[in-house]
């Protein structure tokens, strides 16, 4: 019995100790954001999107932060989700880039830029809307 019960006691450490980095990056706070990418099966524009988070988290500070990846199937899954478009970022559940007036679907999505209309939101607004769910956190969550 004692056998069972040391890996669970070493794998909470390794998660206090993995708390512990991420409570050093964000200058003692606890700070964590929900990141999640909706995709579409064999979406042209995942790999961009996802290398476009991890460089946003990155510069936010939040590089210890997961990125969860949904794929999206149906039009009902769509629409259950808020889903417009693959790929779509929600941020602590909201999708910072939502159009109003958009309908759900399955199918691309184009983000309007600088450049034109591109596959995926430029780096910059990622990081804006990062900064800002960090920020909402960091108030909410204190050390006791």
């Amino acid at each position: 019995m004692c056998r069972a019960l040391r890996p669970v006691k070493l794998n909470v450490e390794r998660v206090l100790r993995g708390v512990g980095r991420l409570w050093s990056l964000t200058r003692g706070k606890m700070c964590v954001v929900d990141v999640e990418l909706l995709v579409v099966p064999d979406c042209p524009n995942e790999f961009g999107a996802l290398s476009v988070l991890r460089s946003a988290l990155e510069r936010v500070g939040l590089t210890a932060q997961s990125v969860r990846i949904t794929v999206i199937v149906s039009w009902e899954q769509a629409q259950e989700r808020g889903f417009v478009g693959s790929p779509t970022i929600l941020i602590d559940g909201v999708d910072p880039f939502d159009v109003l007036g958009q309908g759900p679907a399955v199918a691309c999505r184009v983000y309007v830029t600088a450049e034109g209309l591109m596959g995926v939101p430029p780096l910059g607004d990622v990081v804006t809307a990062l900064t800002a769910a960090r920020d909402r956190d960091r108030g909410l969550v204190s050390p006791d």
